[in-house]
């Protein structure tokens, strides 16, 4: 198991700044990423994780990648979270950005939108992220299966994948195995500018 640390960087509110100006180890691994990945990240601090993956997100569309960002932020929210962190949102969709709005976690719901996703970019390289900033025990069973669907997609098609979870909502350490299980890579990411990567496999 191979396993990445910084501990340096100070607190940056606005998005931009902590991917200009933030450059701890989880932040240093997105952006050396050369192959497709299968990406697992908890976090605190929520907008950390925006930034992250956002960062993510702006990586795969400056490389012409087709991207699913899918949040509980309603679409005007998310668009103004990620014109906030230098992302050109208006010249990125429709062509290659989708974004949508997911409350309640149900596993038709995302999983109908990622299968339609990856079938209308075709064989184009592609990335998607989730973000899950609140969910329930009960929820947890759907949320498996969803990401045992995400790693479906990965292994078949040229397609990336970054699931983001609250740890705020993470009581369950069997559902937090069994998703660390499914992914390539784990980044627990605390604070701006701390975290360390788990290689998994």
């Amino acid at each position: 198991m191979q396993v990445y640390r910084h501990d340096e960087g100070s607190k940056h509110q606005v998005l931009m700044d902590s991917l200009s100006h933030n450059e701890g180890e989880p932040a240093k691994f997105i952006r050396e990423l050369k192959e497709k990945s299968s990406i697992l990240m908890f976090y605190e601090e929520k907008n950390y994780a925006k930034s992250l993956g956002f960062l993510f997100l702006d990586i795969g569309l400056r490389g012409s990648q087709a991207c699913l960002y899918l949040s509980s932020d309603t679409i005007p929210n998310a668009e103004a979270f990620m014109a906030a962190a230098g992302i050109n949102v208006a010249e990125s969709r429709p062509g290659s950005l989708q974004i949508h709005t997911t409350n309640s976690h149900k596993k038709d719901q995302i999983i109908r939108i990622i299968e339609e996703f990856v079938k209308s970019a075709k064989d184009r390289a592609s990335r998607i992220i989730i973000h899950h900033d609140r969910f329930t025990r009960e929820q947890q069973s759907d949320l498996l299966l969803v990401e045992e669907f995400m790693q479906e997609l990965f292994e078949r098609h040229d397609v990336s994948v970054l699931s983001i979870y609250n740890t705020e909502f993470m009581d369950n350490a069997q559902f937090m195995q069994q998703i660390i299980n499914v992914h390539d890579y784990t980044i627990f990411a605390p604070d701006f500018g701390k975290g360390i990567v788990v290689k998994m496999r």
